[in-house]
């Protein structure tokens, strides 16, 4: 299934009947019913709330739907909403214009399934070995002074006919880019790696990894301090949908979701310990995530 169109938020009429039973049929408290699941990080119920009464709508009705639909991974039905709104305020027009844009550039997965490297005893993927080889290959190709800072001169180097060799290329690249704190390229080229092999959830989490070393590095006032969270989060997401025994995964996922809560997402120490108890059962080899745990469980516990 095509994790960027699949539509989560099904519920049969009886199942919408059910929450109205629950919260009954009055659309202002139908609306005060999902704006608090929201702020419980609860996206996915106050989704099916606003969704038993649609016919009923206002703007702001219209506007939550469309926020709870691309955080359960509806983006063209989010987008659809937000163009619903006549006169949308400028943070809705931007929103809006990212998603159509995220729709637009992000490489979508198909319905094959690629087998998925895990990392190996000494904390590596196996694709992780290949990079210094290829990378050494690569410049040893090219004129001395390549300009690597340039992403059209880094695409241009990588490109081959042979699309896995253009995909390890790229994953070279965005390797030794993150390493060198470059993230802005390094996010390029992991995007240049999913564009050759959507389907491999090492490219999205080792993005979604970089996303957050991005919003990291920047003053949460900075309006790509959200976006780059809100990507990350959908791309570890995405990585999770293609590779869900991996625990690195859900280690990023819970980084970004502690970053989250500095903008006023609420999400519940339930939600966040579910993420460390899914790491602890799946750990394995990965000897950074070990040592980080006793302070991540100091964190989460911490939580108000």
């Amino acid at each position: 299934m095509d994790f960027f169109t699949q539509q989560k938020g099904t519920k049969s009429i009886k199942e919408y009947d059910n929450i109205r039973a629950e919260y009954g049929s009055n659309a202002l408290v139908l609306n005060n019913a999902a704006f608090r699941e929201m702020g419980k990080g609860y996206f996915d119920q106050a989704y099916y709330i606003l969704k038993s009464f649609e016919s009923d709508h206002t703007p702001d009705d219209t506007n939550l739907l469309a926020t709870c639909s691309f955080f359960i991974g509806n983006y063209n039905e989010a987008y659809k909403n937000f163009n619903k709104i006549d006169s949308p305020s400028s943070n809705l027009k931007l929103f809006s214009n990212y998603i159509q844009n995220f729709l637009e550039h992000s490489p979508r997965i198909s319905n094959f399934q690629e087998v998925q490297n895990k990392e190996q005893s000494d904390g590596l993927f196996p694709e992780e070995r290949e990079v210094d080889a290829i990378f050494n290959k690569i410049l040893q190709s090219v004129a001395n002074d390549i300009d690597i800072s340039s992403f059209e001169s880094i695409r241009n180097i990588c490109y081959s006919p042979n699309k896995i060799v253009m995909e390890k290329n790229a994953f070279a690249f965005a390797e030794k880019l993150f390493i060198a704190q470059n993230y802005f390229h390094a996010m390029l080229c992991y995007n240049l790696a999913m564009e050759c092999n959507p389907n491999k959830a090492l490219y999205r989490g080792f993005q979604a990894q970089t996303r957050l070393r991005m919003a990291q590095n920047i003053s949460k006032e900075d309006i790509s301090f959200a976006t780059n969270l809100i990507d990350g989060l959908v791309l570890i997401e995405s990585a999770i949908s293609l590779d869900y025994l991996n625990a690195r995964w859900y280690f990023i996922k819970l980084n970004i979701m502690l970053s989250l809560t500095s903008l006023g997402f609420s999400y519940s120490q339930a939600q966040m310990f579910e993420q460390l108890d899914t790491i602890e059962r799946l750990i394995t080899t990965q000897n950074d995530i070990v040592e980080m745990l006793p302070k991540l469980n100091q964190v989460v516990s911490n939580l108000k």
